[in-house]
């Protein structure tokens, strides 16, 4: 149980970027040369993650295109086995935000990830009025973060990458202290605590994250996934239909609102959840749900689609954590076809 708590926490909460790798003016790198990663974040002038996708660019000092990708619902992006260089990152405007540019320095004799955060300024217009049309989330209508505050949090977000969420938790505790509406700390608080299995100090931030901007998906979907933990299938079902609301392209919440709906009977609307979160994320962030699907198809007696679906995991994520259970799984599956396939003895 530990270990599959482990591996939903990792999936549902670091949600890579899709990335197009284009190729073109990719630096080649000299044999043996180390290959890196770049991983940031994009954020609003408020001091907010981006919710809405932006393209982002990574192209040489020479203007050369290496790769593009978009940001994912929480802002973040990452690039891919990047040679030593230095580069440009070019996270492009719209009627509402300029584009921005940040030079990046990547060097180093092992691989390793190099992280550079981008802040959009808003384009100045007279008589601008605001866009109509969705929602507005308060966060991006309340004053701006103070400098110190989002100096924590970054801090914090640091700490949590590297699997430290105690450490994490006291900057998370210090940006709210400077600014006591940052609702992405708040957010982020709460997963800390789940991750130390500290599930009321969990459901207090997420909730306090909610009163504060009851339009940002992320703590419903936090909060959804907590219901279920502590099997509370049709208060995590109301969670998770607010953030499929808000945010219909975010694959997690996709899949632990079909969770919630097969755990309360309802298959058909489960079924269409998790097949919309696999078609959402890409493998093998969003490969997890094959299982949950597969699960599904279990308690229907579809053991053909079930097998499918658990190959398919194994095809995406064959070094998994739990791949041999699932091996396991699939050869108990081809047994059982094979015998209903066989003439019934005379």
């Amino acid at each position: 149980m530990r270990a599959a708590y482990a591996i939903l926490i990792t999936l549902v909460f670091a949600v890579e970027g899709r990335a197009r790798q284009e190729g073109q003016g990719r630096p080649v790198p000299g044999p043996g040369a180390a290959l890196h990663q770049i991983r940031g974040r994009v954020y609003l002038p408020t001091g907010a993650p981006a919710e809405e996708r932006f393209r982002v660019t990574l192209r040489t000092f020479g203007q050369s295109v290496v790769s593009e990708t978009f940001t994912d619902s929480l802002g973040n992006f990452e690039f891919r086995a990047v040679p030593n260089g230095t580069y440009e990152i070019v996270v492009w405007g719209n009627d509402r935000y300029e584009t921005e540019v940040e030079r990046i320095e990547v060097f180093s004799r092992a691989a390793r990830v190099f992280t550079q955060n981008v802040f959009l300024r808003e384009k100045e217009r007279e008589g601008a009025k605001p866009r109509a049309g969705g929602t507005i989330s308060l966060a991006r209508l309340s004053e701006a973060i103070p400098k110190e505050a989002r100096k924590e949090y970054e801090k914090g977000a640091k700490e949590s990458r590297k699997g430290n969420p105690q450490k994490a938790i006291s900057h998370f505790q210090r940006a709210l202290a400077l600014h006591p509406h940052y609702v992405q700390a708040l957010n982020d608080l709460g997963v800390q605590y789940l991750r130390l299995n500290q599930l009321a100090e969990a459901r207090a931030a997420f909730q306090r994250a909610i009163e504060v901007d009851p339009q940002a998906p992320h703590p419903h979907v936090n909060l959804g996934f907590l219901h279920l933990l502590q099997r509370e299938p049709e208060a995590a079902l109301t969670s998770l239909r607010r953030a499929v609301t808000l945010d219909p392209a975010n694959w997690s919440a996709r899949m632990l609102h079909g969770i919630a709906l097969m755990q309360t009977g309802d298959l058909e609307r489960a079924q269409a959840e998790l097949e919309r979160a696999i078609s959402l994320g890409p493998p093998p962030t969003s490969s997890i749900a094959r299982l949950h699907l597969a699960n599904l198809f279990l308690r229907r007696g579809e053991y053909a689609r079930a097998l499918e679906q658990s190959e398919r995991y194994l095809e995406e994520v064959p070094n998994a954590a739990n791949a041999a259970e699932v091996r396991q799984r699939v050869r108990r599956l081809r047994e059982l076809l094979r015998a209903q396939e066989r003439p019934p003895h005379p």
